[in-house]
């Protein structure tokens, strides 16, 4: 009799645990059909259903894509500098870059400040088109306009009603001189409204700045440089204000880079024979790369070129190899080591014994009349700067 009550309680224990393990399984399942359904009727408000899109362009400079990690990649970067410090010029060659790389891509320029002149655009190499029907891939129309609603609501809707999954490369110039159209409306003796700046970079990162990240198109948002005056030299700084330019802390928390341009000046400049060939462009990288901030970058920039080739590109080949010793110098003389004459060779190129040139100018020369050597050197060098 009392093995036959506890062979009763141990069916019946058995049989309530089976009963659990079945409900809470059946919840499990609800759940998840919950969710399915929610998703499904909810489409259009979330892009789990969509492929990440990912892709990554040079910005010209070995030592820039460098620090970037091979380049830039899609997402929103807010640009800030001083006049005549690159921002433009540098925002330009990601473009062309961009629709050399990137399959199936087009531009959008939003010209809000009237600065996109002739010389600017024959610099860039970007072929700027300026009516809808000219607008075919790897080329950039040019939105000459600065009211906010306009350029918000056309980013949002190029990005998000795409269905043939062009990629946009797009850069607003400058986000600081973009008006809302009830202010351009007022009278010159009625204010705009207040932090203004700081609500229309908001309101444009929230609307698109997921979707450019998951479809894999770019924004760069370029911004003036605005100084601070302190009133208070130990007051603790604010470090999303470290980064300067307007756009209030949206523009920081939002951007996936912050690139800042620094100031030109008479030690940047780049001379051969007493003549001013060129300058080095200096930039803060203060956010998203390499899990650091306050990275800085320079790399030389040629004077007086055109087709978007102003990033020195030979020079700044030509100075790692002699900082790595693979160019000896001797003199004036520049001999090739015997690891690069071999490396050369066995990438299919023909290079002579005991091969030298004389003179950096002449290195630089030898480099630009050799693109295919001076490609494989960028891809090379860019490898070793990246590799973990």
């Amino acid at each position: 009799k009392t093995k036959r009550i506890e062979g009763f309680y141990r069916r019946k224990l058995i049989y309530n645990m089976a009963k659990k393990e079945k409900s809470e399984e059946v919840i499990g399942d609800v759940s998840i059909k919950q969710l399915d359904a929610y998703l499904k009727a909810n489409k259009k408000d979330h892009l789990n259903y969509d492929d990440q899109v990912d892709w990554i362009a040079s910005t010209g400079s070995l030592l820039f894509d460098a620090e970037l990690g091979g380049g830039f990649k899609p997402g929103a970067y807010k640009i800030i500098g001083a006049s005549f410090s690159g921002k433009t010029n540098s925002v330009l060659q990601c473009f062309k870059n961009a629709f050399e790389t990137v399959p199936n891509s087009k531009g959008l320029w939003v010209k809000a400040e009237g600065r996109l002149d002739k010389e600017v655009q024959e610099r860039s190499g970007v072929k700027f088109v300026y009516k809808a029907e000219d607008w075919v891939m790897g080329t950039c129309f040019v939105l000459e306009t600065n009211i906010f609603e306009l350029v918000t609501d056309l980013v949002n809707n190029l990005v998000k009603n795409n269905p043939t999954e062009i990629r946009y490369i797009m850069a607003i110039d400058s986000m600081d001189g973009l008006i809302r159209r009830a202010d351009m409306e007022k009278d010159a003796d009625e204010g705009e409204r207040v932090g203004g700046g700081a609500m229309l970079t908001s309101v444009m990162f929230k609307k698109v700045n997921l979707v450019l990240n998951k479809k894999g198109h770019v924004l760069f948002m370029i911004h003036q440089l605005r100084a601070k005056i302190e009133t208070n030299q130990y007051a603790p700084k604010d470090q999303n204000k470290s980064v300067g330019g307007g756009g209030g802390n949206a523009g920081v928390h939002s951007s996936n880079q912050v690139w800042n341009f620094k100031g030109r000046t008479k030690t940047a400049n780049i001379e051969e024979k007493g003549k001013i060939v060129g300058h080095y462009c200096v930039i803060d990288l203060s956010k998203g790369v390499k899990e650091k901030i306050d990275i800085r970058v320079q790399y030389p920039v040629k004077h007086g070129m055109k087709g978007g080739k102003s990033v020195w590109l030979e020079k700044e080949i030509a100075d790692l190899l002699v900082q790595w010793e693979l160019v000896e110098k001797g003199g004036s003389w520049l001999s090739f080591s015997n690891d690069l004459i071999t490396d050369l060779r066995s990438a299919g190129f023909t290079i002579e014994d005991n091969f030298k040139v004389q003179g950096d100018a002449k290195l630089k020369d030898w480099l630009e009349q050799n693109p295919e050597i001076v490609d494989f050197l960028y891809k090379k060098f860019l490898k070793m700067f990246t590799e973990e």
